[in-house]
């Protein structure tokens, strides 16, 4: 599943918006924990994920061959 804003409509709190709901569901499903991934170099989404509470738990390291 993915949560995507379209560009311009970022920065009007609809991001976290949609991550409280998605908070407030899993609470009443009875669950404990939310995890999610991005990419390491999406600062931006890292920073907002931060913001909401989220901690960074796993590095992921890949090697592209040619």
């Amino acid at each position: 599943m993915s949560l995507v804003v379209a560009q311009p409509y970022e920065g009007r709190g609809i991001g976290r918006a949609l991550m409280e709901a998605v908070t407030d569901h899993a609470r009443q499903q009875g669950l404990r924990s939310i995890t999610l991934d991005t990419g390491a170099a999406n600062t931006n989404a890292r920073t907002f994920y931060n913001q909401l509470g989220f901690e960074e738990e796993d590095v992921k390291l890949t090697k592209r061959l040619s």
